[in-house]
């Protein structure tokens, strides 16, 4: 059975009860202030300054191409181009692939792109994203671990602390993104 997913700030309160009937299956809840859950159900709690975890280890195919189709989704002015669609498939093929984290894939774009050979427009494409992706500090430090990842295992009840306030939308969204895609699974 999936993981219920609650994504809000008003759920703290008014849908506790429905969040605790799910704990058993497991959930992902993500908002300003985490439900208090008890400690039987060993709920881990994701806070953006202390934890990490690697959303492309372990990726599968299918969850790949949601994911980059879903990162695409990220700037509302990407027009359904031919370009950008080879990119959303690049960026999908690049995840599978034995790569250590994201920031390797940024990495080695970028060491093509600097080799005088040049990268296809889909592979430029797809560094595009992930450089929107790195450049913000919180999701560097949150999707490129350096040591000791979160792991996420099926059935397991997390609790994201993703605050809008503290947050700009596009990372607060980009971060909730890669939680759904690797705590869902």
């Amino acid at each position: 059975m999936k993981p219920k997913l609650f994504v809000g700030s008003d759920f703290k309160h008014a849908l506790e009860q429905e969040i605790f009937e799910h704990c058993d299956e497991g959930l992902l809840y993500i908002g300003a202030e985490p439900p208090d859950v008890h400690k039987k159900y060993r709920p881990l709690t994701l806070n953006t300054s202390r934890n990490t975890f690697n959303p492309i280890s372990d990726i599968t195919p299918e969850r790949a191409r949601q994911l980059s189709t879903d990162l695409y989704t990220l700037n509302d002015e990407a027009p359904d181009t031919f370009t950008v669609r080879n990119g959303r498939r690049a960026l999908a093929q690049l995840f599978v692939k034995n790569f250590r984290d994201i920031a390797a894939i940024e990495r080695w774009l970028w060491a093509k792109a600097e080799s005088g050979k040049g990268i296809s427009p889909a592979n430029a494409e797809a560094l595009g994203v992930l450089n929107d992706i790195l450049f913000s500090p919180v999701l560097k430090h949150v999707l490129c671990p350096k040591i000791n990842p979160s792991k996420f295992k099926p059935g397991r009840v997390i609790l994201a602390h993703i605050d809008p306030t503290d947050l700009d939308e596009f990372v607060a969204l980009a971060l909730a993104y890669f939680l759904i895609h690797d705590a869902m699974e």
